[in-house]
């Protein structure tokens, strides 16, 4: 299972996550300071969030693997 966001700079504060269709999903998106600004736990092939322009990291976990990625929204 992978998962990775469509773009890793997002205009207008549209964010995309996208993975393979899997049975367990988590996804915690963080601000730069390390707070969580957002949680998605949903079945599927992706997820679709707003947020504000700034700096983020996510963490995932699909299926029993887990990653980090970065990510710019402006």
């Amino acid at each position: 299972s992978e998962m990775c966001i469509r773009d890793r700079t997002c205009t207008d504060g549209n964010v995309a996550f996208s993975y393979n269709d899997s049975a367990e999903v988590s996804i915690q998106v963080f601000d730069i300071m390390g707070r969580m600004m957002k949680s998605i736990e949903e079945p599927g092939h992706g997820a679709r969030m707003m947020l504000d322009d700034g700096v983020y990291m996510t963490r995932y976990s699909l299926d029993g693997r887990s990653g980090t990625q970065k990510f710019v929204v402006r």
